[in-house]
C-alpha cells in the first residue's frame, strides 16, 4: 500500500493527473504548495478533506465562490470543477485525499461527501474535532509505518472511516449553529445537484424544473433570488465550464468535446460557448 507525505513528486500537477504514477491508494499531505495558483479551472481526480492550519485561500468549486481560512475543513468530491483564485502568502494546510478507486473499494460514502461538496465544501471545526483528526492522522502515519500484513489494511481501512465520521460531527455541530436552510435555498441545492450529474444530456430549465415539481418561471426566480443567476445562466455556465476544462486539460479536438458535451454540430457548441464565455473555444484554449 503506497503513502506520501511532503513528497516533491506529489505536487499538486501530479495529484490532479491520479497520484502519479505510483497510483497511491491514499496520501497523507501536508504540503504548503499543494494548491497553486491557476488563471482556468481543473477537474478533481480525487476524493479529499483539507484543514487550514493557517492563512486562507479564496476557491472556486463548481462556479461557488468560497473562502478557506484557518479552522476550517474543506472537502472536495471527485470530479468537481475546481479554481484557485488567491492565496495568501502563508497559507499552509494538512490533507487526506483518496484516489477515486480507493475511495469507492474502502469508503463507500460518496453520496456523504458529494451532497457536502454542493452544499457546503467549507465547514468550521472546533477544538474537540481538530484534535481528534490530529490524532487520527498522527494513528495513520503509524500503522503506514508497519510491514505488511496482519490486518494493516483492514486497520488503515478503519482509521480512514473514522476520518469521515469526523467530518460529519463537525457538520452536525455547525448545523446546529447556522441558520435554517429555507426553502428556497433547499430548491436551489436540490437544482444544482442535479445539474452536477445531469448537465451533459439535460440543457433545458423545463427538464430540471419537472424534476424538481415546479414551473420553469418558479425555479428561475428563486434561483436569481437566492444564487444570483437564473437557472438557464447555471445550466449555460456550468456546461461551459465543463468545456473550459476539457479545453485546457486535454487534448480533445473541439469537435469532439462538443460531441461529448451532446451537442449535435460542433458549430452549434462554438456559439453556445462564445455566447456564455465572451470567446470562442479556439480563443480560450490558446489564451
Amino acid at each position: 500500500m503506497a503513502f506520501c507525505m511532503n513528497r516533491g513528486d506529489y505536487t499538486y500537477e501530479k495529484v490532479l493527473e491520479g497520484f502519479g504514477k505510483e497510483k497511491a491508494p491514499f496520501i497523507i499531505w501536508r504540503e504548503e504548495d499543494l494548491f497553486v495558483l491557476r488563471p482556468y479551472p481543473v477537474k478533481t481526480k480525487f476524493w479529499g478533506f483539507f484543514f487550514c492550519v493557517e492563512g486562507h485561500m479564496e476557491i472556486e468549486i463548481n462556479l461557488r465562490h468560497r473562502l478557506f481560512d484557518a479552522g476550517k475543513i474543506l472537502c472536495l468530491a471527485a470530479n468537481y470543477a475546481v479554481r484557485i483564485v488567491s492565496r495568501s502568502e502563508d497559507f499552509r494546510c494538512t490533507g487526506i485525499l483518496f484516489s477515486e478507486e480507493y475511495w469507492k473499494k474502502a469508503v463507500l460514502r460518496d453520496y456523504f461527501l458529494g451532497r457536502l461538496s454542493v452544499r457546503s465544501a467549507i465547514v468550521p471545526m472546533g477544538d474537540k474535532i481538530q484534535e481528534a483528526f490530529s490524532c487520527v492522522r498522527r494513528l495513520l502515519q503509524i500503522y503506514m509505518s508497519l510491514p505488511e500484513g496482519n490486518g494493516k489494511e483492514e486497520g488503515v481501512r478503519h482509521l480512514l472511516v473514522s476520518v469521515l465520521y469526523l467530518i460529519e460531527e463537525a457538520c452536525r455541530e455547525y448545523k446546529e449553529t447556522e441558520n435554517p436552510v429555507s426553502r428556497n435555498e433547499q430548491l436551489m441545492w436540490r437544482f444544482l445537484e442535479l445539474v452536477y450529474k445531469e448537465y451533459k444530456c439535460h440543457r433545458r430549465v423545463a427538464y430540471y424544473a419537472g424534476r424538481l415539481s415546479v414551473t420553469p418561471r418558479y425555479l428561475t426566480t428563486v434561483l436569481r433570488q437566492v444564487g444570483g443567476r437564473t437557472a438557464s445562466r447555471w445550466i449555460e455556465e456550468y456546461v461551459v465550464l465543463e468545456a473550459q476544462v476539457l479545453l485546457r486539460n486535454s487534448t480533445m479536438t473541439i469537435k469532439d468535446i462538443a460531441y461529448g458535451l451532446h451537442f449535435n454540430d460542433p458549430s452549434i457548441f462554438s456559439k453556445y460557448f462564445t455566447r456564455v464565455a465572451g470567446m470562442s473555444p479556439e480563443a480560450y484554449r490558446a489564451s
